[in-house]
């Protein structure tokens, strides 16, 4: 038992990644069930990308605007991601991913040329695109934090007025039926011969 957790704990980190990615998506329909491998997939591709940048840089940066696409196409459908947060950030994100790429190419179409501050100046927006996609993040989760906030607050709003009815209904039926029992009980005391109270 100790030898099988110690082989497995080399590969937890990438189960837990796994378990983190399905959390995700809905594994009912067939495009949420297929994201968590598309994910993986994905960032291993751009992993390669990256460190064979300085080689084939056109076909790179076209497989990676390729994939940012193929991802976007992924996560319009709905009931894909269990919060709308995470699609929106998912799409974002490719997005500024693909102007980012666009901004390298560029840069490598001018990099025989003699514009270094043009290029300089791409090299600053692309830098800007990043941090736009950072700042992007943290406004959508703070945006999602306050929403789920608010959906929690009419929840404990609206079954605090249902148990509030159900109060006031119980209160009435037993104000009803308390008046029925005191005059029957009435009857019972006061029965003189010759005369019924109940009649």
């Amino acid at each position: 038992m100790a030898e099988t957790e110690a082989k497995l704990k080399s590969i937890r980190p990438l189960f837990d990644v796994i378990v983190l990615l399905c959390r995700e998506y809905q594994s009912k329909r067939y495009l949420g069930r297929i994201m968590t491998f598309w994910t993986l997939l994905y960032n291993f591709i751009i992993m390669l990308g990256l460190v064979l940048l300085r080689k084939w840089v056109i076909a790179q940066l076209s497989v990676l605007i390729v994939l940012n696409m193929i991802t976007i196409v992924f996560s319009i459908p709905k009931n894909i991601f269990k919060a709308t947060a995470t699609k929106i950030t998912v799409i974002g994100t490719e997005i500024g991913f693909i102007v980012i790429s666009v901004l390298f190419l560029v840069m490598y179409f001018l990099d025989s040329s003699h514009m270094y501050h043009v290029r300089l100046g791409l090299s600053w927006t692309s830098v800007a695109v990043n941090t736009a996609i950072i700042i992007f993040h943290i406004i959508v989760k703070i945006a999602e934090f306050f929403r789920l906030r608010k959906e929690k607050k009419r929840k404990e709003r609206k079954n605090k007025l249902g148990l509030q009815k159900r109060t006031n209904a119980q209160g009435r039926i037993q104000i009803r039926r308390r008046p029925q029992l005191e005059i029957s009980q009435l009857g019972r005391i006061l029965t003189v011969p010759g005369i019924d109270f109940e009649a």
